[in-house]
């Protein structure tokens, strides 16, 4: 991502970045690369056991299994500006999750907090203050999601959840075929 690879520790409770020291200059009708030893950026985030981590639209969302908690950021700082500022938002509940940042929202799984396996039942929509928008969408067994341009598709167990559109996100379920 963005001229640098990350490196998610979860059982070290941290994310570590690192310059590849590979630039591309777009001119263009051509790039100019510029090649320098890569460099260990001194700036990590830390929390409790971070695992999915997603760029979508320049933003990333890292998600903390051990805490429910997601982290905003821009790797381009982190990487070009060795600095990570982040904002942070909360899914609910500790829980094996993932978010997906799109535009001013982010796209979050939700889940059952009663259970002590704590299943993925659905994915929730959060603006920009961490405040839900609208119901949950219905996405039992979630797990996994793919994005290409400006749609996001999250795989679910009786079917799969497709994002798109500009703004707020659209989202619509189209079932598996019996």
């Amino acid at each position: 991502t963005d001229g640098g690879v990350f490196a998610v520790q979860g059982s070290a409770n941290q994310v570590a970045a690192i310059d590849s020291g590979i630039a591309v200059e777009d001119h263009g009708d051509h790039g100019d690369i510029s090649i320098a030893a890569p460099a260990l950026i001194e700036a990590t985030l830390t929390g409790e056991k971070p695992a999915h981590f997603v760029e979508h639209g320049g933003k990333v969302a890292l998600f903390h299994d051990g805490s429910g908690k997601i982290d905003l950021f821009s790797a381009h700082d982190w990487i070009h500006h060795s600095t990570v500022s982040t904002t942070q938002l909360d899914s609910g509940t500790a829980h094996h999750g993932v978010a997906v940042p799109w535009g001013d929202y982010t796209l979050v799984s939700a889940a059952n907090a009663d259970d002590e396996k704590k299943p993925r039942t659905g994915l929730n929509v959060l603006d920009k203050a961490g405040n839900q928008v609208g119901e949950t969408h219905a996405c039992v067994d979630l797990h996994g999601e793919a994005t290409s341009g400006n749609l996001v598709i999250i795989g679910c167990g009786d079917g799969v959840l497709i994002v798109s559109g500009s703004g707020e996100p659209n989202i619509e379920k189209i079932g598996y075929d019996g």
